[in-house]
């Protein structure tokens, strides 16, 4: 009878088990649902992926160790005032993707160099309150082209005195040109067309004071 009662008692002490094991990895398994705040005091490790149905309010810094996907047509905003983008430790903020067109739909304000290596096209007016350089390399120049004005070069006005014109310069008093050269051996030279299409430059001959035209290249 005693071996009985003691095999019984063992038959119960292993099903006991088997069935909190089951229970445990059930639980882990399972989703778990809290339906009350959570208040901890300590750091919240979550392993696996993390669902918000909600808004993420956050009041410290927020550190992330990989990059942000925002689904289409929602981006990154701030409640009011100015929105900082790697304004403490960024060395270089990249925007856009390569061969992607990068739209800026407000104005922009640049407080230092402005550096474009493509081409850039204006669709309004350029307006600059300092000086310009222009820096001349094998494969560039100043184009002037367009329809506004025919294509005009106007400098010191906005409106051409003469619509058969095509470069105006213009100053309140006396206007100067200068044309000068670093060559030691040629001076100044200006190419032109006659009305027959032939070419002839014009230059200043050494020791004189008035223009020498002729088909001759003075370049």
């Amino acid at each position: 009878m005693k071996k009985l009662i003691k095999s019984k008692l063992f038959l119960q002490v292993i099903v006991a088990s088997m069935v909190a094991t089951l229970a445990t990895v059930g639980i882990v398994a399972a989703t778990t649902t809290i339906g009350a705040n959570i208040s901890t005091g300590g750091t919240l490790a979550v392993t696996g992926a993390t669902t918000l149905s909600s808004t993420l309010a956050v009041t410290g810094v927020t550190t992330l160790s990989n990059n942000i996907t925002v689904p289409g047509g929602y981006g990154l905003d701030t409640a009011s005032g100015i929105l900082n983008i790697g304004t403490t430790t960024a060395t270089t903020i990249n925007i856009g993707r390569s061969g992607q067109v990068v739209a800026q739909l407000g104005n922009s304000t640049v407080a230092g160099t402005l550096g474009v290596t493509g081409a850039t096209t204006l669709s309004s007016t350029l307006g600059v309150t300092g000086v310009t350089t222009l820096t001349y390399a094998s494969s560039t120049a100043l184009t002037v082209s367009g329809t506004a004005f025919g294509g005009k070069l106007l400098v010191g006005t906005s409106t051409p005195s003469d619509a058969n014109i095509t470069a105006e310069f213009y100053k309140t008093g006396t206007s100067t040109i200068s044309i000068d050269t670093n060559s030691t051996d040629k001076g100044s030279c200006i190419k032109l067309k006659n009305s027959a299409g032939t070419t002839v430059y014009c230059t200043v001959l050494p020791g004189g004071t008035t223009f020498t035209c002729g088909t001759d290249t003075c370049e």
